[in-house]
């Protein structure tokens, strides 16, 4: 398998791309439907609504919306997408006033208890019986962060919100970032186009405990929002990975460690005069609508994957396999913090396709 993702990495960097202009708007893929109730429905559509398909059923649902939303989904709108991942979609309503913070819904897959126990006893998330990494999940029915979705009311049924999920027209190759104090990350596109999207604050020489990193086998995006990229280096059911986060973030209340540890990859906008870099919270492609985590393990070219360079001029292989202990509480061991420290180049390639194309 490991000499398979070699080939596949060589093979999806040579480019072999059709030509596509910048995105002037975003193309529709399909509507993702969940309803607030028990037994309520999780469903996709592909014609705007007029017939549904279930991919699954809610186990409980919410019955308020946070007011404690987490500091990044403040860079997003409302009544948007805030995060998707292999164990959670956030929807962000809107903010509240008092709080300063944005009022969440949560809609998350069958959790393994032991793990993520916070969201069986929350009121404001909705549970369903998909598994994690799957459906809407990291499967095929994966929404991008925001993405809008709309609130309806339903006589005799209750709320349901519906997502569209779209994405941008851009046909993108890859996004690589070079593992080093200033430099490039480098979005190309299928027709050969090379953008510098933003460059490394500081590069990222560690893994650590992320706990969604459970869920998802190594080189695979395991969440997204306006202010991570977390990335697995484990084993479905071991836990290591690192994140990468733009600067701002980084200086969040709960981001406290990132300042000090190396698990973080922090990145800054792209300034031709190299003067203070702008902030990418919230921003495309990095922190908005370009990325998901999508894996398909039938479909290998229907997946994002993350593979790595580690000599100079050579080439990607697949990202080192790190685990740790499952404690969180259990202090990492030395090696943890320097596992990544050989990384030259860390590369995001794009799936060949957009998604499902028919039910």
């Amino acid at each position: 398998m490991a000499l398979f993702l070699i080939f596949l990495s060589f093979f999806l960097s040579w480019g072999f791309w059709t030509p596509t202009p910048a995105a002037s708007s975003p193309k529709n893929l399909f509507l993702l439907k969940i309803e607030n109730r028990v037994p309520g429905l999780v469903a996709v559509s592909m014609d705007q609504g007029t017939t549904w398909r279930a991919i699954g059923s809610v186990k409980k649902f919410a019955t308020e919306i946070s007011d404690k939303g987490f500091t990044a989904a403040s860079w997003i709108g409302d009544m948007r997408v805030a995060a998707t991942a292999v164990n959670a979609i956030h929807l962000k309503v809107g903010e509240d006033t008092k709080t300063e913070r944005a009022r969440l819904i949560s809609i998350v897959p069958d959790l393994d208890k032991k793990i993520e126990g916070s969201y069986f006893a929350s009121t404001s998330t909705v549970m369903t019986n998909i598994r994690p990494g799957d459906g809407c999940f990291g499967g095929a029915w994966t929404p991008f962060v925001g993405n809008t979705f709309e609130a309806k009311w339903v006589e005799g049924r209750g709320e349901e919100w519906i997502i569209a999920v779209h994405m941008p027209t851009d046909q993108v190759h890859s996004i690589t970032f070079e593992n080093r104090f200033d430099g490039d990350i480098v979005m190309r596109t299928r027709s050969g186009e090379r953008r510098i999207v933003g460059r490394v604050l500081r590069p990222v020489l560690g893994v650590g405990r992320f706990v969604g990193t459970v869920y998802v086998g190594p080189g695979r995006i395991r969440a997204n929002h306006p202010g991570v990229i977390d990335i697995s280096t484990s084993p479905v059911g071991k836990i290591g990975g690192f994140q990468i986060i733009p600067a701002e973030h980084g200086m969040s209340p709960e981001m406290g460690r990132a300042r000090a540890k190396t698990q973080w990859m922090v990145v800054g906008g792209a300034h031709p005069d190299r003067t203070e870099p702008k902030g990418l919270e919230g921003q495309a492609p990095l922190f908005q609508g370009f990325l998901r985590p999508l894996f398909d393990d039938e479909k290998l070219l229907e997946r994002f994957l993350v593979d790595v360079q580690l000599a100079e001029n050579g080439p990607f292989v697949p990202i080192p396999i790190h685990y740790l202990h499952p404690d969180l509480k259990r202090p990492l061991p030395e090696w943890a913090n320097g596992a990544l420290k050989n990384v030259r180049q860390i590369r995001i390639l794009f799936p060949f396709g957009d998604g499902p194309q028919d039910l």
